[in-house]
């Protein structure tokens, strides 16, 4: 089963139970076969150079991605737009 983040458009398959029941549990996730996805209210397409470090950071952390301390906006980026091309 995967998963389309509201907010960045990415799409994301969780690799473990755990991370599939916290992907079901996240708000900000929908599952990605469903119909008519649900926007996060006011963000539409928002680019991810657009959100603040901390988002980015919590967009990583739901989405299981390790960040490494002291990454930089555009660090974090690039790895959750490698994971959408995954």
């Amino acid at each position: 089963m995967k998963f389309k983040h509201i907010r960045t458009g990415a799409i994301l398959e969780p690799h473990s139970d755990f991370v599939l029941e916290q992907f079901q549990k996240s708000p900000d996730l929908i599952p990605f076969d469903d119909p008519e996805p649900v926007a996060a209210p006011g963000d539409g397409d928002k680019p991810l150079s657009k959100f603040t470090k901390d988002e980015l950071l919590e967009m990583a952390q739901e989405a299981g991605i390790a960040v490494p301390d002291g990454a930089k906006k555009a660090e974090i980026i690039d790895l959750i737009e490698a994971l959408k091309q995954n």
